[in-house]
């Protein structure tokens, strides 16, 4: 049976700390949990999200947790994997921009009878990213690999099963899996930052 996990990702950089929020559906195929679902969910996280999503950011940006919960079928606690400076640091050499400078990678789905996009904000790109209100080609090319490892299955250790990326509507409960994502032409400003 599937479930849909929440998956709270929190970078840290330049004194300001900012998450993502992304949704996944996940194949409950053993006799576990749903906070070990949770947990073997994060722990894939490490080598299957995570270094494309490095790709993008500045040396100065790091991961700093990872907080996931099962949100349908009865819900569950949450699991939290913290991280230290030096665990997950971004790849790039540079300074960082304004951390409310986005680049948006849009994931468009039919959603109940409505069309909508789930969203993926990359903040702590490079200050050199943005010219003249466009994205440079490189951080265009990084962000598009996030996109397409976010529409890949991933397979979670120990018989944990498979989960994969969808947008989640809390409000009704619907979830959709998306075939194909986009980058948003403009620059998207995310403003759910937080104080470290």
């Amino acid at each position: 049976m599937a479930n849909v996990y929440e998956a709270v990702i929190t970078y840290q950089g330049a004194d300001q700390l900012w998450s993502n929020v992304l949704h996944f559906s996940v194949a409950e195929t053993g006799a576990f949990r749903p906070d070990e679902y949770a947990d073997a969910m994060l722990t894939s996280f490490e080598g299957d999200i995570y270094p494309p999503l490095l790709d993008c950011l500045s040396t100065t940006v790091h991961i700093a947790s990872a907080m996931a919960k099962r949100v349908t079928g009865g819900g569950s606690v949450a699991v939290t994997h913290t991280y230290a400076l030096a665990d997950f640091p971004g790849t790039r050499a540079g300074e960082i921009g304004n951390s409310s400078e986005n680049i948006v990678v849009e994931f468009p789905v039919l959603l109940n009878a409505k069309n909508v996009s789930g969203k993926m904000f990359i903040s702590g790109i490079l200050d050199s990213d943005i010219e003249n209100n466009e994205f440079a080609d490189t951080i265009k090319t990084r962000a598009n690999a996030v996109g397409t490892t976010l529409l890949s299955t991933f397979t979670m250790a120990s018989g944990h099963g498979d989960y994969h990326y969808v947008v989640y509507n809390r409000a009704t409960g619907f979830f959709a899996s998306p075939t194909w994502r986009r980058l948003s032409p403009v620059v998207g400003s995310q403003r759910r930052r937080l104080r470290p």
